[in-house]
This record gives C-alpha cells, sequence and structure tokens, in this order.
C-alpha cells in the first residue's frame, strides 16, 4: 500500500513537471489594423512611427516585424503623441489630461512616468530640438516648460499677457488657446492661438520678436525653414510668414474657393512653396462628404486623393513618401509616381466585413508561391516601404534570407500558415500567418462570376464634370457590398494542392483550382428533391457567368448550386478521394469532382418543417403564429419570476449539484436540421481488419450519420452507403467529430505511419454541451465530460492538436466556450489540463469567431479589424522578437518606477535563506562554525591594518578603535542618526535620533547567506537584496531609495536623504544598511521596555500618553545639539 501511494505521488509531481513544460496560456500579439485610432506620430531619425487608439493603446511600428505594443492604465483616449527624436521616447496626452512618457527597452513599450495632476486643459506639445525639454501649450494661452529628463514641470511658464503683449485689445481679451506651437530653433518658436495670433516667441529671452495676425481661425503651422513657415486655417486657406517681417509673404483665401471649403487641418510645404501636400480644404457644398488628401506640384500639376475613411493625420518621409492615417487603414503613397505602396503589416482585415475565419497549416511553399498575386506595376508602386527602424534577431533574419534563397532556386521550404478570411462582399483573402507579420497573399473576388454583379467603378480617376478636380480612389477597405447573396459563409481548403472551396449565402458552392480547367459545369444539388409540400420562400440562387474572372490566380474548378438555396452551414473536400460535401439548413450532400456527379443527398427536415421555409440570413424562419407565441412568452415570463423566487429564498440553501439540462425534443425552434459539420476519415467502423473511407455529418439535433465510401467499376463511380447513426441523448448540437487513435493522433484523411492495435481508435463526438468517446467500431462509450450540467458553459469551437518538445509529444483537443475560457482536454482520456480566460464573456463576435491551429495557437477577432494572436502551447508561440538598439548615451539615464524582473528571484533566494535560519535555535545562529571564525580573524586583522574608514560624513569605526576610545566612542554613537526616507511631497523633513547601540552586538560583515538577530527581527543581508523576515520584503540593494522605504517600515519618523547609505551593492554598503537598521530597533525598544519588539517598531514614533514619547519628540524637534541641525551639520 505505501508503495501504490508513493508511486502515485511520483507519478502525480512528474505529470505536473510535463504540464508545465507542454501547456501554458500566452497573449502574444495582434494581427491586423488598430480598432478606432486617434492619433499619429513620427520619428524620422529612428525611422518608427506610433499609432495610438480611444481604447488606450499605444503600438510602435518599425521596419516589418518590429513592433512594441503597450496600454495606459486609465484605459483613457490618446489624443496626441510625439516622438523624443533619436530616443525611442514617446510622449503621450489623453483625453483626461494626463501626460505619459514611454521609453522603449529591448523588446518592450515601457510607461516611465505620469503626469495627472496638471490642473490646465493642455491643448499642443513640441518636443524642442535639443529633445531635453517640451513645450506644452494649454487652453488658457499659457506655455508651460516641461524637463523631459526629470518629467516634470520647470519653473519656466509663459504666461498669456506677455506672448499678447504687442497685440490690439480685441485680440488680448480672449485669443483662444493655444492651438499649436513649432520650433524654429532652439531657442524660437512660433506659438499660434485658435483665433489666428501667430507669435515668434524668445524662450531664452522670454521676449516676443514678431508678431503676426491673421483674421482666420488657426489650425496648424508649419515651419519650411528658419526664414518662413506656413499657417492653414479653418476657411480652407493659408499664409506664408517671413520671420523678418510682419506680415505674409503669399496668403491665399481658398485653394478651392470661392465657395466656403473645409478646413486644411495639416500642410506641408518644400521647394520653395511649389509643392503643398495638405489634407482638406474641399469646397463643402459639392465635396463636403470626401476625405481627401492634395497634392499640388506648380501651378498646373494636382492630385486629390480620396479615401473611404475619414483622415486622421499624416506625415511625409524623407520628402518622397506620403504616409497617411485614416479611421480604418493605413496608406503609403509614393511622390515619384503618386501610386500606392503595398502594405507589409497593419493591413485592413475588415477592408470588408468578416463572416468567416479558417486556418490552414502545412501548407508547401510552392503553393504558396502558386497562389500568391502577381502586383501589376500598373497599380502599385515600386518603391520600398519607407519606415525601415528596429532591428530582428540575428536567426529572423538569416532565416528570412534563406528562404528568399530557396524560393529563388524552388526548392522546398518550411511549410507555411495560412489565415482564410471570407468577406460580406463575396471576396477571399489568403494571409501568411506564419511569423510575426501577417502578409496579404492572394484576393480572390468570386461575385465576379455572377451575372448579377454590379460592375466595379474604376479605382484610379473619378473625374467630375468640372475638371478642375480629379479624384483618385486610394486604400482597401470598402464596406459596402452590391448584392448580400455573394457574402461567404463558410470555406474549405486543402493544404497539399491549394484547392479552395467557398461557400456562399445564395447556396453557391465554388470549388476553385490553381490549374485553369476548361468549361467548367454547373452541378444542382437538390436536398429537399420532390417533395411536393415543400415551399421555398427565400431569395433566388446567382446565375453563374462562365466568362467571370476571378482576377487572381485561381479559375473555377466546378460549381455546385445548392438548393433551396440556402447559406451554407458546413463544407469539407478531400481530394484524396475526389468529392466535396455541403450541409445547409435544409439537409447535406456529396458531389464527385472527377465524375461531376451528385453521390449522395440527405434531407433532415422533419414533417412538420416542410410547410414553408424561408431564408434569413441562411437560417430557417419560425411558423408560429402571433397569438400562439405571445402566449408561450408569457407563460415563460410567469415562469421565470416564480423561480427566481424561490431561488432568492433559499440563496443559502443551494448546493453545487448538477444542472438539470431543459431537453430539446420539444423546443421546435426549427433549426434542428441545420447540418454543423462534415468531415472524411479512414476509420474501423465496419471490422476490426481494415479501415474504411467515411464520411461523418452531424445536425444540430444531437445526430450523427456515418457513411461507407466505394469506387467501383470501369469508371470509378463513386457510391456512398449508410452505415450507423448516432443519436445523442441530451439532443445537443454536434459541432465537431474527430477520428484518434490510441495515442490521440487525428486520422482525418492522414492514418498514421505506425499502425497501433486496431481495437484501439476512437472517435470523438463534441456536441455543445458534452464531449464523448466512443470505441469503433462497436461506438461503445469510453468517456464523457459534461461542461453544461458541471459548470453551465456550452462548447462553441474545436480543434485538435499537438503539444510537443523534444523530449515528448501529446494530443489534446482545444475548445472556447460561450465564457470565453479556453480549455485542453487529453485524447482520448479527456483529462483537463487548463482552463484560461481568453476572451471577454460578452464578445459574442470574438468567440464565434475564434479558430484554433494544429499546435495550439488561436487567433479571434478582438474587434472588427484586428485578429488578436493567444497560444496555449508552451513551446509554440508566435511573438515580436524585434529590439530598439540605441547608442549608450542616446536618452538619459534615469530610474523607473517599473521592478525589475530579477527581484522576484532574489525574493526567493532570501525566504530560503530565512527559511533555514529560522529552523536552527539561538544558540546554533550565534555559533560559529570553524570556517566563519576563520574568516572573522581574518576581518579583524584586516581592520587592525586599516584601523579607520571614512564614508563621507559619517565614520564607520573598528573594533580597535573602540577599544583604544571607549568614551569617545560611546558619544559618536549616542549621536548617530539613521536616514531612511525622503519625503517627497517638498513640505519639510522630519528627523529620528538613535538611543544608544551596542555595535558590538549590532555591528558585524555580513557575508552572503549569513544574517543576525536583533530582538526578535532576523535580517538578512545578501550581495542584491536587504530583507526583513517579519515584513517578506526583497529590495534591490541598488536603489537607495527603495532601500530607504524598507528601512522606514522600523519607524515611522523620517529624515532627509541617504547620506549614510553611499553604496549599497557593496560589502561596506550593505554593513551600514544592517548598522542603521539596527540602531533604528534600539531605538524602538528603548521607547517602550514591556511591549513586544513588533508593536516598539510600529508605535517608536506615534503619539502617546508616556512622558519617553514626549520626550523624544521634543529631542526630535530640536535636534540633539539643539541648535535645529543634524550632528554632521546637515540640514
Amino acid at each position: 500500500m505505501f508503495k501504490f501511494i508513493t508511486g502515485r505521488r511520483g507519478y502525480a509531481l512528474e505529470r505536473a513537471k510535463i504540464v508545465k513544460e507542454l501547456y501554458a496560456f500566452s497573449r502574444t500579439m495582434s494581427h491586423g489594423f488598430p480598432h478606432a485610432p486617434s492619433c499619429f506620430a513620427l520619428d524620422e531619425e529612428l525611422s518608427l512611427f506610433c499609432i495610438c487608439t480611444k481604447a488606450g493603446t499605444v503600438r510602435v511600428y518599425g521596419r516589418p516585424g518590429v513592433e512594441f505594443i503597450s496600454y495606459h492604465p486609465s484605459e483613457g483616449s490618446v489624443i496626441q503623441a510625439h516622438f523624443v527624436p533619436g530616443q525611442g521616447r514617446l510622449v503621450t496626452l489623453g483625453d483626461n489630461n494626463e501626460l505619459s512618457l514611454w521609453e522603449i527597452v529591448d523588446t518592450q513599450l515601457e510607461l516611465v512616468e505620469t503626469i495627472s495632476d496638471f490642473k490646465k486643459p493642455i491643448f499642443s506639445i513640441c518636443v524642442t530640438p535639443n529633445k531635453k525639454q517640451s513645450y506644452i501649450g494649454t487652453e488658457l494661452g499659457d506655455v508651460h516648460v516641461l524637463d523631459l529628463d526629470t518629467f516634470k514641470f520647470t519653473d519656466i511658464v509663459v504666461q498669456r499677457d506677455l506672448i499678447t503683449e504687442k497685440v490690439s485689445d480685441d485680440f488680448k481679451v480672449s485669443p483662444g488657446g493655444v492651438e499649436c506651437i513649432r520650433c524654429i530653433n532652439q531657442d524660437q518658436c512660433v506659438i499660434g492661438y485658435q483665433r489666428g495670433i501667430l507669435v515668434l516667441f524668445d524662450i531664452s529671452k522670454l521676449s516676443v520678436k514678431q508678431t503676426y495676425i491673421s483674421r482666420k481661425e488657426l489650425s496648424s503651422v508649419y515651419i519650411i525653414d528658419e526664414s518662413k513657415f506656413v499657417s492653414c486655417h479653418r476657411d480652407g486657406g493659408f499664409a506664408v510668414w517671413s520671420t523678418i517681417l510682419s506680415s505674409s509673404t503669399k496668403h491665399v483665401d481658398q485653394i478651392y474657393g470661392p465657395h466656403p471649403c473645409k478646413p486644411i487641418d495639416k500642410l506641408y510645404a518644400f521647394d520653395n512653396e511649389r509643392t503643398l501636400i495638405f489634407s482638406g480644404g474641399m469646397p463643402r457644398a459639392q465635396y463636403g462628404d470626401r476625405s481627401t488628401l492634395s497634392v499640388h506640384h506648380g501651378p498646373i500639376e494636382r492630385k486629390v486623393f480620396e479615401f473611404t475613411s475619414k483622415v486622421i493625420d499624416f506625415f511625409v518621409v524623407a520628402k518622397k513618401v506620403i504616409v497617411v492615417l485614416a479611421e480604418e487603414e493605413i496608406v503609403a503613397i509614393s511622390l515619384n509616381d503618386f501610386k500606392q505602396i503595398p502594405l507589409p503589416y497593419l493591413f485592413p482585415l475588415h477592408c470588408s466585413a468578416i463572416t468567416n475565419v479558417i486556418h490552414a497549416p502545412g501548407v508547401p511553399q510552392e503553393i504558396v508561391t502558386k497562389l500568391t498575386d502577381t502586383l501589376s506595376n500598373d497599380d502599385w508602386s515600386t518603391a520600398p516601404w519607407p519606415i525601415t527602424g528596429g532591428k530582428l534577431p540575428d536567426k529572423i533574419e538569416k532565416d528570412d534570407k534563406e528562404e528568399k534563397k530557396d524560393k529563388s532556386k524552388g526548392a522546398e521550404a518550411e511549410k507555411c500558415e495560412l489565415i482564410l478570411t471570407g468577406h460580406e462582399d463575396g471576396s477571399v483573402r489568403i494571409y501568411d500567418a506564419t511569423g510575426v507579420v501577417m502578409k496579404l497573399l492572394a484576393c480572390i473576388r468570386t461575385n465576379f462570376v455572377f451575372n448579377e454583379r454590379c460592375h466595379e467603378a474604376s479605382r484610379s480617376v473619378d473625374q467630375d464634370e468640372d475638371e478642375f478636380l480629379q479624384f483618385t480612389k486610394v486604400g482597401f477597405f470598402d464596406p459596402y457590398s452590391d448584392d448580400p447573396r455573394f457574402a461567404v459563409k463558410k470555406l474549405a481548403f486543402n493544404s497539399e494542392t491549394g484547392t479552395l472551396v467557398v461557400g456562399g449565402t445564395a447556396g453557391q458552392v465554388l470549388v476553385l483550382g490553381l490549374e485553369k480547367k476548361n468549361d467548367p459545369k454547373v452541378v444542382t444539388l437538390n436536398l429537399v428533391g420532390d417533395r411536393d409540400q415543400f415551399v421555398w420562400k427565400g431569395h433566388d440562387e446567382l446565375n453563374y457567368d462562365p466568362e467571370g474572372n476571378l482576377k487572381s490566380n485561381y479559375h473555377v474548378f466546378c460549381l455546385v448550386q445548392v438548393l433551396p438555396p440556402a447559406g451554407l452551414t458546413a463544407l469539407a473536400i478531400t481530394e484524396k478521394w475526389g468529392l466535396v460535401a455541403a450541409g445547409t439548413a435544409h439537409g447535406f450532400g456529396c458531389v464527385d469532382l472527377l465524375s461531376e456527379q451528385v453521390v449522395m443527398f440527405k434531407c433532415t427536415l422533419s414533417v412538420s418543417d416542410l410547410g414553408g421555409v424561408g431564408a434569413h440570413s441562411g437560417d430557417m424562419v419560425r411558423r408560429k403564429s402571433f397569438k400562439k407565441s405571445l402566449r408561450e412568452s408569457f407563460r415563460r415570463l410567469r415562469k421565470g419570476r416564480s423561480q427566481r423566487g424561490k431561488t432568492a429564498k433559499n440563496l443559502d440553501d443551494v448546493k453545487p449539484v448538477e444542472r438539470q439540462v431543459e431537453s430539446r425534443i420539444m423546443q421546435d425552434d426549427g433549426l434542428s436540421s441545420m447540418v454543423r459539420s462534415l468531415v472524411f476519415s479512414d476509420a474501423y467502423i465496419l471490422s476490426h481488419a481494415n479501415t474504411s473511407r467515411t464520411f461523418w455529418a452531424s445536425t444540430n439535433q444531437g445526430s450523427v450519420f456515418v457513411y461507407t465510401l466505394k469506387r467501383s467499376g470501369d469508371d470509378n463511380q463513386a457510391t456512398m452507403s449508410l452505415c450507423k447513426e448516432i443519436h445523442l441523448k441530451h439532443h445537443a448540437p454536434v459541432l465537431g467529430v474527430f477520428v484518434v487513435d490510441s495515442h490521440g493522433y487525428l486520422c482525418h484523411e492522414n492514418p498514421p505511419k505506425e499502425s497501433p492495435i486496431p481495437n484501439l481508435w476512437r472517435v470523438v463526438i463534441c456536441s455543445e454541451e458534452q464531449i464523448k468517446v466512443f470505441s469503433l467500431p462497436q461506438l461503445k462509450p469510453l468517456h464523457k465530460v459534461k461542461l453544461t450540467a458541471n459548470e453551465g458553459s456550452r462548447l462553441r469551437k474545436l480543434q485538435a492538436a499537438e503539444f510537443s518538445n523534444s523530449e515528448r509529444n501529446e494530443f489534446c483537443l482545444v475548445a472556447m466556450t460561450n465564457q470565453g475560457q479556453a480549455m485542453v482536454f487529453s485524447l482520448p482520456d479527456l483529462r483537463r489540463i487548463i482552463t484560461a480566460d481568453c476572451c471577454r464573456k460578452d464578445d459574442i463576435n470574438g468567440i464565434s469567431s475564434t479558430v484554433f491551429t494544429p499546435f495550439g495557437e488561436g487567433f479571434y477577432l478582438n474587434s472588427a479589424s484586428e485578429l488578436d494572436r493567444v497560444s496555449v502551447s508552451a513551446t509554440k508561440a508566435t511573438a515580436p522578437m524585434g529590439v530598439l538598439v540605441l547608442d549608450e548615451d542616446a536618452r538619459p539615464k534615469r530610474k523607473r518606477s517599473v521592478k525589475k524582473k530579477d527581484t522576484v528571484k532574489e525574493k526567493e533566494v532570501a525566504k530560503e535563506i530565512i527559511k533555514e535560519r529560522r529552523s536552527s535555535t539561538p544558540e546554533k545562529r550565534r555559533s560559529s562554525t570553524p570556517e566563519r571564525k576563520d574568516r572573522k580573524s581574518a576581518t579583524l586583522e584586516k581592520k587592525d591594518k586599516e584601523p579607520t574608514a571614512e564614508k563621507k560624513d559619517n565614520k564607520v569605526t573598528t573594533e580597535n578603535d573602540r577599544k583604544v576610545d571607549t568614551k569617545e566612542s560611546h558619544d559618536k554613537r549616542k549621536q548617530q542618526t539613521i536616514a531612511i526616507e525622503k519625503i517627497e511631497d517638498g513640505t519639510g523633513e522630519r528627523r529620528v535620533e538613535s538611543e544608544h547601540v551596542d555595535e558590538r552586538k549590532v555591528k558585524e560583515q555580513v557575508e552572503e547567506g549569513e544574517g543576525y538577530k536583533v530582538e526578535t527581527v532576523e535580517v538578512v543581508v545578501t550581495k542584491k537584496a536587504v530583507v526583513v523576515s517579519e515584513e517578506t520584503r526583497v529590495v534591490n540593494g541598488r536603489d537607495p531609495d527603495l532601500i530607504g522605504k524598507i528601512i522606514g517600515n522600523f519607524t515611522e519618523e523620517v529624515t532627509g536623504g541617504l547620506e549614510d547609505l553611499e553604496s549599497p551593492n557593496t560589502d561596506s554598503g550593505i554593513s551600514s544598511v544592517v548598522e542603521h537598521m539596527s540602531s533604528s530597533m534600539q531605538e524602538s525598544r528603548c521607547s517602550s521596555q514591556n511591549q513586544t519588539t513588533k508593536k516598539v517598531m510600529q508605535s517608536s514614533t506615534s503619539s502617546n500618553s508616556t512622558s519617553n514619547s514626549k520626550n523624544s519628540r521634543s529631542r526630535k524637534r530640536k535636534g540633539r545639539n539643539g541648535n535645529g541641525t543634524l550632528p554632521n551639520g546637515s540640514k
């Protein structure tokens, strides 16, 4: 019995170690375009740009693969962002008037400092050319100076009265807030006010050099050079000003006048004002609803780029490329040929609303090369991506180079992972999701093969009647759909051949291949057959156009039209057997791709469902009268109230029992016939001797139909016959079927190479409420997991995955529930391994869009435009690895408020030391081993040779000095003070003096791992940490401020500075820390002798009625020498 218990314990420890090595939940990164961007910033020196969002997200991007992401703690909107050029630092302004300083450290974007107590509303921010200060403009018209090294406001405040002293009285009263500040050089800046006042101000002399008056409201200022700058206004005009003259050298009332125009939000001017780039300024009446960016080169050449979403901000990089941030996408335009530059990342996934997402693993590189669209030089620019900041790890760069070589040589490279998204407009986009960058490979527009398509307007030039304006549409975002029947409902992809199956809303199933086929045939799959009583009340099917062009490397191989033309709910393809299967709310069927004929179909509708069926997004319509529906609603309402009252009354008596799941037989909601999953797989379904080709179809009513496939005859005709049926008692929708072997390996189309014992094959049937494992071929139930009955959650997404490392591999089932939890179950015994919160409970779209990979990673839509990436595997997690390399003196070194990661390890080491010393008796702790005695004697000999050791103002006396002059050392010890913590609120400093301390008992040179005891508090000092066992706290020994805080736990009174703690990271510094802590303890003990040591520490400086505390307070006020100063002369 004892051997059994110890054996089980050893297995549990070993299993826990395996789980830790293979399984771990982590959020790695996000793909796509950030949701709801609010501001934009560019660092030209480091070639980085930043996008901030209304949710408080801060994202910094460099070259492809380099990205840094962080979040504001307040989760408010970020309204402004400004880089400190060349330093990897960023200043942001939130909508709550909070200033934040960020720094890029290695692979992380860290929040360093925050100013949240600035009372005046901030309007504008400008970083000075010397990168040490920032000018802050407020709503009241004042300008404050922020020191970027300390991130604190200086005493320099430029008042509005000083700036506007030479302005007329009309503008002095209310010039408005500081709309913008732009630096001409280190000493001079242009300050612009809302009402149009522009002031050239000298910060060094605090004087106004020039004042410029414009009668129109200001929107932005751009510095051309030290002699000129340009201002743009809210009436659609701009003006060029000279820093020498007080009047404008060039003034344009309205660029697109004379009628009222929209404001010019931002403007760039160079080449002696021949080239102008600005956003806005369109005539309100004709083009007020358009978001535009205009490029004027000379008086004749004009380009107007139109965006489908509002332009937020833009930058011109090296006068060659315009990078535009819109609300729904980012666009780069080359100034050489005025064409778009392909995006390497930040592609707008939601260019049309996403309706389906799948993952395709193990795609060969040659297939990826074939399906990748070849970009035409007529539509795209050949200019490179202008942002190249940051650095990738050497390994990644090396792999990229090798991959390019493999592509050029045509050799077989590592297999890729693809993400395929179906959209509302009928398009399918394929992305490469192998690494950090999710790059667009191909876009297939299935609506182009139907006659009902609306011919797409030319995206190049949209010319108006007036030839004065020509709009060029740019960007990918296009949320409009010509016909709702084009929407993609389901996708299927064959990784070995690249064949793609697209299922639409009108029952269309397109089989697309990379090889062109002449005269593809349309196959009609009628699921209801010749049932005369069936009436379809939905939309019509689409008309196929053989001459349609998909505008991609894919070609139509076969078209299957399902009747009735309802939306597809399930798809499956196996090119190994030459079959494609489709399922709707009416049934399912299979089509032979070789002979292009229907092999089998089955209608899943019940007799009551045949009265008449409509279509609404592919679902069946309820057929209940209004009176019956209203009656049932009131019954459910009364029933719910009575149940809630009983529950509230007996709330304390509730026990954790299994939930009663209502039967689904009586719930005829018209959706029971819907097909949920279709699977082709080899399985031992007939006997143990040989495997058979099987087809599994599951429905919403908890039914699973198993068919066998055979090909016979000279014509290789395919036949399918019903083999078995499985009906679950709880009638929950069956989400998936998985055929696995004895090790949990998934056998769909690819049986394991090592043939295991046949009778150990299993089939895993997953419904919304339960997961069951049956043996094959007997279909005997073996294992079961009840989720709804035990936890109240339902399954939504499932995937069989492999978790492996260099030593072992395991096969598991990864699931997502309606509570947003990711779960991992072992196969085939269904033991739960981990459970982690992945999505929000109310994020229905994110939960329903979740897709897991066969390697333990997952993707889900965090928003309409973002695809978040997570992982439940400890060995497979794709995360950004790019770093920012800076010179050592690129930015000032400062102490961050964030704790270092190594303090956790130091804390664990210190706890172990305390535990060991507590386990020993006081006598043993006081006793010394021979090695320790030798160490002590060597230390004393060294001290005899060096009788004194000075440390700045205080002197640390040795044992030899105390023997020579005991009285003098006694006086010094009596006057000794301890510096604990500096008061940061600026109200003043308080002091506390220590009483008599017996240094022979307290002072000791502490080596690593050794400690000593003062009263009941044991202090352990190591090279890097100071630990107090009573409080169990660890302080990094290199941070004097934090050491002061720890020592401050011994007494509430504090004193200024840490002058006595010169170098706490050295042995002598540690000794000084210990000495001061010990003297503090002695002082506390003398103030109250009858209390315990812990109470003495907490009450030594508190107010009490004893005379000792009164005398102590008086001594603290006066100081030991009676003149209000410390004995060493410091204040």
